[in-house]
């Protein structure tokens, strides 16, 4: 039974949304703006075609179909990723935050070898969606979970995180949510938010093998504060926060 609307926050949490934001999480909007979006036009133009290259080699029937049924969302840079960390690393155990086209496309690499994915949504309406489409061959290779998000302090960052156990060990992590919760108006406004499920399960004590995120430059302050033990770079080729543990 979850304690509330999903999407949703709860009054404490509302009252964390609503506090001014600290020296940090202005500091984490900073840097967030000061990473240019794109290259200079030599290497743009390289980078361009090479991302054309990829996406003509990415051949996936099932991830093809469920984009054309829902977002008709191409592969682009995030899904060629994903797909390099799956083709090269071959994780067993796959956790994402924020469902969509990627967790097909995962599903549908992982199932070639017998690896797993267990995928978090707070959307109740899109969770539906996806479920709708969702391809019946690839249920017993991924695990769509619906999930409740909460807000709470970490350091001096606001983190937002799906309700859920942090498992012993996972192999790959991508963060792709949360995001700031729309499930009632009350809930529906900007506030200062940073995906906080890799701390958590840090905290938590999970072992981490790899992790990535889709963009999301702001969280690099935070995970370089919060992930102790970890070696944190943020990559503009991929447009992606990396994250490895320091052996």
């Amino acid at each position: 039974m979850h304690k509330k609307p999903y999407d949703t926050l709860s009054a404490k949490e509302l009252d964390i949304a609503r506090m001014p934001e600290t020296a940090e999480e202005t500091a984490s909007l900073a840097f967030n703006q000061s990473i240019p979006r794109e290259y200079g036009f030599g290497m743009r133009h390289i980078h361009y075609y090479w991302r054309r290259y990829a996406e003509s080699e990415l051949q996936l029937t099932q991830t093809r179909k469920f984009s054309e049924a829902t977002t008709n969302y191409g592969a682009g840079l995030r899904l060629i990723h994903l797909a390099h960390l799956i083709k090269t690393r071959k994780p067993k155990t796959v956790y994402e935050f924020g469902t969509g086209v990627s967790t097909v496309l995962m599903a549908e690499l992982l199932k070639e070898y017998g690896g797993k994915i267990v995928s978090f949504e707070q959307s109740e309406s899109y969770y539906e969606s996806v479920q709708k489409h969702f391809p019946d061959s690839l249920r017993e290779t991924a695990d769509l979970r619906l999930a409740n998000v909460n807000l709470d302090w970490f350091g001096s960052y606001r983190g937002i995180y799906y309700d859920f156990e942090p498992p012993a060990e996972v192999d790959l992590v991508y963060i792709d949510g949360a995001t700031r919760t729309r499930g009632n108006e009350e809930s529906n406004f900007v506030y200062r938010r940073l995906n906080a499920d890799l701390i958590r399960m840090h905290l938590a004590g999970t072992k981490i093998g790899h992790a990535i995120t889709d963009h999301r430059w702001a969280i690099y302050p935070f995970y370089k504060d919060q992930l102790p033990g970890y070696n944190i770079k943020y990559s503009r080729w991929w447009k992606s926060i990396i994250i490895d543990p320091i052996n």
